[in-house]
Parts: structure tokens; sequence; C-alpha cells
């Protein structure tokens, strides 16, 4: 069980979110499936962006990571697709990452903060209201570059996994308040840069997929958990590849976990499918645009088959590459125009109208731009324009 984990002034975007039709198929033109809505102040660089329901009105919250600001940014929704202004909260240096988890059993997801150049990680507690407590540092190892939650030992709380730039992750368990004692510290591979946890074979207990970004052995590695805390090595996946971040997702509709990954130097997608075993099938690469950094899978085309989205942070777009339902994808994606610097994309539903919305994160325009998805009716209405 995952322990209740979920993983500025608004001003109208100039953007106009136009396609790019570079990408296109003559016969197969780029549909207009997002509309922009508003554009939020984040804060300075944002490198990560993760939506919850920070206040329990049922509505989708957006929270940013700035690394360059020594804070992260928490904007609560409306229920229509626009957002309050920012509220900052300070926490350490080089914030890069972070995860919305109810570290504290109150039923409102709290946040930890990974802090790349104090060496610690930032827990903010939530007061229920979509409002935080001063954060409470803790010191968790040399340059944490990435961090999930999840019921690692069984226990019913929430616990932390840690990539630690110089080739560990680090286990914490959580005590139900907020706080956290050291578990198993174990060497994943050359310089872990994500992680992700999920039952991968079907034992109950949690199991960790890490992205190695390092320039000598790139992969993507795979522990299994054995319900007490500890992991334990059980493949490796993907040869002369430099993951920069994963997700799960069950791309083949088989009902088992997938992974995907970003290679953001060779601007590769790669999917591996889940066997559900524990094991992974090799993987598939499928060319990207340029620079692609973080990915949101949805169904954004409404077939039933899984989608992705992928922020793009050199070529200044966001793709949407539809997916195929058997663990493939068509090609080429639909590309959207986005500000300077997409780095992060979130896919929710942030008007409540049954349609997948996204919200990207921009590190150098450090703002982030919500797009809300078109229905097929208002889809159909801008064809016939």
């Amino acid at each position: 069980m995952h322990a209740g984990i979920v993983s500025a002034g608004l001003a109208v975007a100039a953007l106009m979110l136009a396609p790019a039709c570079t990408r296109g198929k003559a016969h197969e033109p780029t549909p207009d499936l997002f509309r922009v809505v508003g554009s939020y102040e984040a804060g300075k660089n944002p490198t990560f962006l993760a939506a919850a329901d920070f206040n329990r009105d049922r509505v989708p919250d957006l929270v940013t990571a700035n690394i360059n600001g020594q804070n992260v940014s928490v904007l609560l929704g409306r229920g229509d697709g626009t957002f309050d202004e920012r509220v900052r909260y300070r926490v350490g240096e080089l914030p890069r990452t972070l995860v919305a988890a109810d570290v504290t059993q109150d039923g409102a997801p709290d946040l930890v903060v990974a802090n790349n150049g104090s060496n610690s990680i930032s827990i903010l507690k939530n007061k229920g209201d979509g409002t935080f407590d001063d954060a409470v540092h803790r010191p968790v190892g040399q340059s944490p570059l990435a961090l999930t939650a999840a019921d690692f030992n069984g226990d019913g709380l929430a616990d932390l996994a840690v990539c630690l730039r110089f080739d560990k992750i680090a286990i914490l368990l959580g005590d139900g308040a907020g706080g956290f004692r050291d578990g198993e510290v174990f060497d994943p591979g050359d310089t872990p840069s994500a992680v992700a946890a999920a039952d991968f074979n079907g034992d109950r207990f949690i199991d960790l997929a890490v992205a190695n970004s390092g320039m000598m052995k790139g992969n993507i590695a795979v522990f299994l958990g054995d319900g007490r805390g500890a992991f334990r090595p059980a493949g490796q996946y993907g040869e002369h590849i430099r993951p920069i971040f994963l997700t799960l997702g069950d791309f083949n509709d088989d009902g088992r976990l997938d992974l995907i990954e970003t290679d953001g130097p060779r601007n590769l997608l790669t999917v591996f499918v889940g066997r559900g075993d524990g094991a992974f099938e090799s993987g598939k690469g499928f060319a990207a645009e340029s620079g692609p950094v973080f990915i949101a899978p949805a169904d954004f085309n409404r077939d039933r088959h899984l989608d992705v989205a992928v922020a793009n942070s050199v070529s200044n777009n966001l793709s949407v590459v539809i997916g195929n339902g058997d663990g493939s994808f068509r090609f080429p994606p639909f590309d959207y125009q986005t500000e300077r610097g997409p780095f992060a994309v979130v896919a929710e539903d942030f008007d409540g109208d049954g349609v997948t919305d996204v919200a990207v994160a921009h590190f150098q325009s450090e703002n982030v731009v919500v797009w809300l998805g078109r229905s097929e009716a208002e889809q159909k209405a801008k064809r016939v324009q």
C-alpha cells in the first residue's frame, strides 16, 4: 500500500499554444488538444512540478521546487482550471525535486523536498487547509537528486527512498508524525537521478525502479522489496542509455506496470514492458524532441490507451506521444510550442470536466502554464473554423 501518497498573479498567457506543424503529417494534422488558460509565477528556475489536493476540496493543486530560489511554491486550484497566486515556503539549498505524501497520517498531503545543495530533505507539514508549517530539515546524505514515498516495511506509514548523487539510495522509515529514521543504504548504480516505487512482481511488497544517469554505466535498475524495508537487485535494463527521469504506467494494456524513461543527452524515450514477475522486456527506443526531461502519462485522445506528454527543455515544446496500447507509440508526436525551458509536466483534470489537462513548469521563463484539454466537441468546432 502507498500510505496516502500522491507522487503570482494570474495572467492570461500571451502564448497562443500553436501546434508545431513541422512534426505533423499532411494526412494527420496536429489536433488542438489544449487551450492555454493561465500563466503563474513559480519561482527561481523550477525543476519539479507535482499535483495533489492540499486543501482537501477535491480539486488538484500544484507545487513547484525552485532550485535557485531555496523555496517551493504552492498554487491552490479553484476548480475551474485557474489557480490562486503562489505561496512560497523556504526550504534548503538547491531544492531539486519533491514528493507530496501524507507523512503525518492526517489525510492531507505533506511535502518532502530533496535539497541538493544542503545534503538534506525538508519536511513541510500540511496544516490541513493547503498551508504548511515551516520546514523541518533533516540530513540525508550527499547531494540528494530525487525521492519517492511509499510504505516499504508494511507498517502503513509513508517511507522515503532518496537518490544520492554518488551512487547511493537511502531508505528512510517514517514514524507517522513527519519524522524518519535511517534505514537501508545501498548502491543502485551510476548516479541515480530518479526513482519510482510500485509492486512489480505481485507479492504486495513495494519495489523500486531507479534511473542511473551516469556516463560510465547508465541504465534502469530494478530492486525488489522484502516488505521489511530492504531491497535486493533484480535486473538492469538498457545499454548505453542515460535516463534523466522515469515513470510508470500500463502501456500495453495487460494490467502490468511498465517503465518509460527520458534520455535527455540522446533525445530518446525508452519503454520497458513489465512481465509482472519483477522483470522487464528489453527497451524499445523512440526518437524524441530536443532535451526531453519529465514525462506525464495520461490518455489524451480518449481511446483508453495511455499516451505520454513530454517536456522538451531545449526545443521549447511539449510532445504528446499517442500510445497504441501494445507498448509502442505513434510517431511523429504532436508537438505544441511552450515558453522557454519547459522542464516538468503533470497531467490532471484541473477543471473537473472529465478531460485531461496539463500544467508545464518552465525553467527559464520561471512560470507554470496551465493548458486545459479540449473536449471532442471543442476539437470538432476548431476544425471547422
